[in-house]
């Protein structure tokens, strides 16, 4: 899935001199790797998630907020107990959907619009003990296991994303939390 010509985008990305450059210049880059959407969210082990960005459908993002699946969103959840790596896809095996009925309908939301394969991970923060979370989400899931150069690329992605973007914050007006 990770394609090798990221140098034009990721160097948007780094250059960025204003908030309204950095998340276009980061959907950009997560778009030409072949990612379906990206997911940013700053975690506090204390109280959970502080604010999130996210580029995924706005008709998702509103199902996502008024049916609170918040309270059962297996990435946030792993993040908040400081889960460091996470792959998950929709399907029988999704956490929390053979747990509880909203489990179950996050699942089924997820795969209805669309979105199958979630690749997550966390980053600590320099200035806290927060976290962030960065999550690159795709249509198609992956059937095969991950090969270690395409694991260790998109983890370089991701980690690019996460020093990129730790200006985004809950001042930005583009949050959905």
């Amino acid at each position: 899935m990770f394609r090798r010509d990221l140098t034009g985008p990721m160097t948007h990305l780094v250059e960025a001199d204003c908030l309204e450059a950095l998340w276009p210049a980061a959907i950009s880059l997560v778009e030409t790797a072949g990612y379906a959407a990206l997911s940013l969210a700053e975690i506090s082990p204390r109280y959970g998630p502080l604010w999130a960005k996210s580029s995924m459908y706005e008709t998702w993002l509103y199902t996502y907020a008024t049916e609170g699946f918040h309270a059962v969103d297996p990435l946030l959840l792993g993040a908040i107990a400081g889960q460091r790596e996470m792959r998950l896809q929709t399907g029988p095996l999704w956490p929390a959907a053979a747990e509880n009925l909203k489990g179950q309908a996050m699942n089924d939301a997820l795969a209805d619009i669309g979105y199958h394969q979630f690749d997550a991970m966390t980053f600590a923060r320099p200035d806290s003990d927060n976290r962030t979370l960065v999550v690159l989400v795709s249509h198609t899931p992956s059937s095969k296991p991950e090969p270690p150069q395409a694991r260790a690329s998109r983890q370089l992605l991701m980690s690019t994303l996460a020093v990129g973007l730790h200006r985004i914050g809950a001042g930005d007006d583009g949050g959905f939390l």
